[in-house]
């Protein structure tokens, strides 16, 4: 510039000039200019290099300021929220609108960005965002060259809403991606990057050939569906990494009706499709298991701390006669009675102990075996239980140990026959056994006398004092002893109330006997008497109870006969000529 203004002052001053005295008043003010860009060049150059320089994110307004805020430079533009412009010389929150309390709280976190650049001179940039009814902006705030100071940078509505926007593409947590309407990508966003690919990789290949062959045909019809004007919701499909491993992406879509292009969102749904593929198989076994629960006698329960029953599959679970049902949904400490043998043994299995006991209700045998369940090695959970109905094989095994017990006692009468000279002790201890046995109240045995018409109670178990040896019956045949004697076969009494039949002795009917078993003893044609067992309450004889009470009436008829044989031979005995010895 300074050459520029000597050629035109050599100009001015050429002799060959036709006006001298203009051509001087013109070299002069050129010569002034001059000087006066000179001087002023410098300043320019130092004013330049204190306008702060733009970060990278492409801000368009901005302030510098002082640690105590007080304005030093700023762009004709910049603003804040609702807050005025800035005035240079002036403080930036001298303005009123900065006490409101949706900019108060934002002056106190900028004075605090503005201190750290000042005093700190960070280069690390401080922003937030400002937001309300009528305008969002971004604030960044960066230390400057010049000492004491700091820049504020904003952006515009327009601006900060296109770098939102570029922001939610970029950092969106799901897969993002612009397709066109032939089947390629267009735009994706870096979370595509978990399938190993290169973004260009997936940009110059259809998106199908990244699709599972079973779900290709799917995902062509859906991709159809778009471009036809449908939306697209939670539609899965499988899509293929550069491993070779397959993730399952749950899709929503539209396609923009005015460029025809597809807008799509992708969320990686692999762990919850094994979590639901696990969850079906646990289902299913569940199924299984429940319906073999179902075909098995045995139940299954689960009751949890507080007393709860949340699972119980099988057969009804009964507690016993005097309890509640054990079912879901029910509360063990509100349904069984305090003192009932399932609740006590619940309580201890709940305190960590394992237990079994046997509950007998409505004529079933329920075998119970719970044990804790455990989370922790510390903790009892809650109760975990089986349930079996036992009746037949408690029946069975009674009838075993009934069997062994009536063949002990039947060996027991037969030595004891062996050596009891006297019927009418050996009666007495049948009728004993009988009892004991049998587990019922009273035994007779009617004993016939030599007349054929009386029997006379000669041992028995459970009658009033006083009866045994002297209380006799007639022999009838509308009475229980005539039937009997009459019969030759067990008599079995059910209810004597209903019993049609015959008519009971009084000696029956005054013990309120209800159900019984009678039997002639010793053969038909010839017999001795008449055995019964009776019990004052219902109760069903088994074949193996009249069996057992027919096989003491044998051991009983073989001692009479054999008494009665020795009786007669006695007495021939004495009625037979003594021998004359010789002399």
């Amino acid at each position: 510039m300074v050459f520029g203004v000597v050629d035109l002052w050599n100009l001015a001053i050429l002799p060959e000039s036709r006006f001298i005295a203009n051509r001087l008043t013109i070299g002069t003010v050129c010569l002034f200019f001059a000087i006066v860009v000179q001087a002023l060049s410098p300043f320019a150059l130092r004013r330049s290099s204190l306008l702060p320089e733009a970060p990278s994110y492409g801000f368009d307004t901005w302030v510098t300021v002082d640690r105590e805020g007080v304005c030093r430079m700023a762009s004709s533009s910049f603003w804040f929220g609702d807050a005025p412009p800035c005035v240079i010389g002036q403080g930036l929150f001298a303005h009123s609108a900065w006490e409101e309390p949706k900019l108060a709280e934002f002056r106190d976190q900028l004075m605090l960005a503005i201190d750290a650049a000042v005093t700190q001179h960070r280069n690390s940039a401080w922003e937030m965002w400002v937001t309300d009814t009528n305008s969002c902006c971004m604030i960044h705030v960066t230390p400057h060259e010049q000492a004491g100071v700091a820049t504020i940078w904003t952006q515009d509505n327009n601006s900060c809403s296109h770098l939102i926007r570029d922001r939610f593409f970029e950092e969106a947590l799901d897969l993002f991606c612009v397709a066109k309407p032939d089947g390629y990508f267009i735009h994706l966003n870096p979370r595509w990057q978990r399938f190993g690919y290169e973004n260009n990789e997936l940009l110059t290949r259809p998106f199908i050939d990244f699709v599972h062959p079973q779900d290709r045909e799917s995902t062509s019809q859906a991709f159809q569906k778009l471009l036809s004007g449908q939306d697209l919701a939670q539609f899965a499909n499988r899509y293929r990494t550069i491993n070779g491993d397959y993730l399952w992406l749950s899709w929503t879509a539209r396609r923009d009706t005015q460029s025809g292009l597809v807008y799509a969102v992708a969320r990686d749904v692999t762990e919850f499709k094994a979590t639901q593929s696990a969850l079906e198989s646990t289902l299913e076994e569940y199924s299984l298991l429940e319906s073999a629960l179902q075909l098995s006698p045995v139940s299954v329960f689960f009751i949890d701390r507080s007393g709860e029953c949340t699972f119980c599959q099988g057969e009804v679970l009964q507690a016993g006669a005097s309890d509640a049902v054990i079912a879901q949904g029910r509360n063990i400490f509100e349904q069984l009675k305090p003192k009932s043998e399932s609740l006590q043994a619940l309580q201890h299995v709940l305190s960590g102990e394992e237990q079994r006991w046997l509950v007998f209700w409505g004529g079933r045998y329920l075998e119970y075996h719970a044990r804790p369940f455990r989370l922790h090695p510390d903790e009892v959970y809650g109760a975990v239980g089986v349930v079996q109905d036992i009746t037949d094989q408690h029946r069975i095994n009674h009838q075993l140990q009934s069997q062994l017990i009536q063949q002990a006692a039947v060996a027991q009468l037969g030595r004891a026959a062996l050596g009891f000279p006297n019927p009418e002790v050996l009666a007495q201890r049948a009728a004993e056994l009988l009892v004991e046995v049998l587990d019922v109240e009273y035994c007779s045995v009617f004993e016939l006398l030599p007349n054929g018409q009386t029997l006379i109670l000669q041992a028995g178990v459970g009658w009033r004092s006083g009866l045994v040896g002297t209380a006799c019956v007639g022999v009838r045949s509308d009475s229980l002893i005539g039937y009997t004697l009459d019969l030759d076969e067990p008599v079995v009494i059910e209810d004597f109330l209903i019993e049609t039949r015959f008519s009971g002795p009084p000696m029956l009917h005054n013990h309120r006997v209800v159900a019984g078993v009678s039997l002639t003893v010793g053969d038909h044609d010839a017999p001795f008497g008449v055995l019964g067992v009776y019990s004052s309450s219902h109760r069903t004889f088994s074949e193996n109870d009249i069996s057992f009470v027919q096989v003491i009436t044998n051991v009983l008829s073989a001692a009479f006969a054999r008494h009665r044989g020795d009786e007669w031979l006695h007495l021939m005995e004495q009625r037979s000529p003594r021998p004359v010895q010789a002399s």
